[in-house]
């Protein structure tokens, strides 16, 4: 993201475009595990008597359920020192 780019987020635009890039890398990360689990399923599966499923071999933490978590929303004071950060930095940059 450029200098420009940055300074025309507003400080929501640039928490989306941030967690997005999070979940991405996220992603990548999940998808490493995963297919090294795959791999050792079929690598163990020649050995055992019954079919082996991804989970008998390794559980990971985020396929737990996460439902019902409530994403956390910013206080009004939070919300306060964004905005006055956001008119700092606007006002720094000469922009109105």
């Amino acid at each position: 993201m450029s200098v420009e780019d940055f300074d025309r987020c507003t400080p929501l635009e640039f928490s989306e475009i941030a967690g997005g890039w999070m979940e991405g890398e996220e992603h990548r990360y999940r998808t490493g595990w995963e297919q090294t689990r795959m791999l050792a399923v079929c690598m163990l599966q020649p050995y055992c008597d019954k079919e082996l499923q991804p989970e008998d071999v390794l559980k990971f933490s985020w396929e737990e359920a996460t439902a019902g978590k409530p994403q956390r929303t910013l206080s009004a004071e939070e919300k306060e020192a964004e905005r006055r950060r956001y008119e700092e930095v606007k006002k720094a940059r000469g922009l109105r």
